[in-house]
């Protein structure tokens, strides 16, 4: 029973664990001081109180829903003796602390609900859960005023309040001089999709809601620019503390000259994200500055995560986003309203938001980890299934992004402890999954793996493996199902494997 408790504990962190899983203490989470919850046994007797139980515990409500009460104990006495003390009697189940919780974050943005790419419930017609999971992730984090994200575009409408108190001043470098006004509509559109404000009942919610934004503008008046404007702007960029680049621009060449600007903002720790293109599948492939290996190349998909029909496909791509009518700001800051976007310059933006949240949640991130956690967390296979193969494709790349995921993975990197023993290497994909999912790890030498599937009360609901394996990857799919081979109701599960001295959970959502 202390096994389950401490399996629970273990999940939600959805961290590795090192040393034996024992008590309520590994979950770092905030609780009501001297309350516990005691779950009972079915069939246990339950009439009975806890007066002058271990540490003055006493029953002061019962639920009427799940064999369990609330118990207080004894002022100054310790919560979690309290519980080790209760799993002891033979009727009690579990025991943990009354943890606390708050609500979580929905914008009151007026059109929020049409922004499916954040949330997707078929509002549009789509398919439910085919969006980048915003919802919950901007539990995590929503971004921070340290980070910089440059939009090197047509600029920006400066009047626009959904960036009102956001904008850094930019250059113009078109026009040669300060003032990097939008007289087109590209720019300002990308910078909603990327940066909007929240919460500030207009319009609509970016990616990231604390950034700064800093307007470059290399495009001019009818979507045109050079590539020697460009190149200034890399330049420019690294001048100015930019962490992050987007560039939803394409059909450039890939010079020299822009290649080693791309190079030079790389090696200065920017990450650059740029669109696929629009040519769609053929001999068009990725185009410049997306198709150079210092650029995250992003390509778009619908609202039924399918690969949007104009999206480039190639080599050079590495992910896709919601990029077919999503919606932004409106090219007029007196609009309380969205417009619809669509192209690869709609999906890059919403990339470069992720990657600006990433960094604000730990800026010692480097490029190399935030692509490498990007393409971790992106949902695989949810496209049609003749371009969407298993890994990386050329019309998917290593699948349509996911901000939930992500932020855990950065999370997750940052909290883990210092590993004592080999890392197992624990995926799952795809995640969240609607049917099954592909649980993946490695193990260094032969040795007995146990893998098993256990709900959000640390109760084990499939057993996955159980015996000896041979040195290498593994690879073991669930199918939703438990050991009766009856599915599971959706909702939060936790996947642990077991080898050796080393012990790794992670967390899988099971959508409807």
């Amino acid at each position: 029973m202390r096994e389950r408790i401490a399996l629970l504990a273990a999940f939600i962190s959805c961290l590795s664990i090192f040393a034996p899983l024992r008590v309520f203490a590994d979950i770092d989470a905030p609780a009501v001081p001297g309350e516990l919850i005691v779950g009972f046994h079915e069939g246990a007797s339950r009439a009975r109180g806890f007066a002058g139980g271990p540490h003055g515990a006493e029953i002061v409500r019962r639920s009427t829903l799940v064999p369990a009460a609330l118990v207080r104990i004894a002022p100054g006495e310790d919560v979690h003796a309290a519980c080790e003390e209760l799993l002891r009697r033979p009727e009690v189940a579990f025991a943990h602390p009354n943890y606390t919780g708050r609500a979580g974050f929905i914008p009151n943005d007026s059109q929020i609900f049409s922004q499916w790419h954040h949330n997707n419930g078929g509002q549009s017609g789509g398919t439910s859960g085919a969006d980048i999971g915003s919802r919950f992730a901007w539990d995590l984090g929503r971004g921070s005023a340290s980070i910089t994200v440059a939009v090197l575009d047509t600029g920006i409408d400066s009047d626009h309040p959904e960036f009102s108190g956001r904008l850094l001043p930019g250059h113009d470098f078109v026009n040669g001089d300060s003032d990097p006004e939008d007289d087109h509509g590209h720019g300002t559109q990308v910078a909603g999709l990327l940066a909007a404000n929240a919460d500030n009942s207009f319009g609509v919610a970016g990616v990231d809601h604390f950034c700064q934004i800093l307007p470059l503008k290399v495009l001019d008046d009818q979507g045109n620019g050079t590539t020697f404007d460009l190149i200034a702007a890399l330049d420019w960029s690294r001048t100015q503390g930019v962490d992050v680049i987007n560039m939803s621009l394409i059909n450039y060449p890939l010079s020299g000259g822009l290649d080693a600007a791309l190079q030079a903002a790389d090696a200065a720790g920017i990450t650059l994200v740029a669109s696929a293109g629009n040519n769609g599948i053929g001999d068009a492939d990725i185009s410049a500055p997306g198709v150079s290996a210092y650029t995250i190349s992003v390509g778009a998909t619908d609202d039924s995560d399918q690969r949007a029909a104009f999206s480039a496909t190639g080599q050079a791509l590495d992910l896709v986003a919601p990029g077919a009518n999503v919606e932004t700001v409106v090219f007029d800051s007196a609009a309380n309203a969205s417009s619809a976007f669509t192209g690869t310059s709609a999906a890059a933006p919403i990339v470069a938001g992720m990657v600006s949240v990433m960094k604000a949640l730990d800026p010692s991130l480097t490029n190399a980890e935030i692509r490498q956690h990007l393409q971790d967390a992106a949902q695989d296979q949810v496209g049609l299934p003749a371009e969407d193969a298993a890994g990386w494709d050329e019309y998917h790349g290593s699948g349509r992004v996911n901000l939930l995921a992500s932020l855990e993975a950065v999370l997750g990197a940052v909290d883990a402890p210092v590993a004592t023993v080999p890392d197992l290497a624990l995926r799952l994909s795809p995640n969240p999954t609607r049917s099954e999912s592909v649980l993946r790890f490695r193990i260094p030498q032969p040795q007995r793996v146990e893998a098993s599937v256990y709900d959000i009360s640390g109760r084990r609901v499939r057993s996955l493996l159980a015996g000896p394996r041979p040195a290498g990857t593994q690879s073991v799919v669930w199918d939703g199902r438990d050991d009766r081979d009856r599915p599971l109701r959706p909702g939060v599960y936790f996947v642990r494997v077991a080898s050796g001295a080393v012990s790794h959970a992670c967390k899988v959502t099971l959508l409807p």
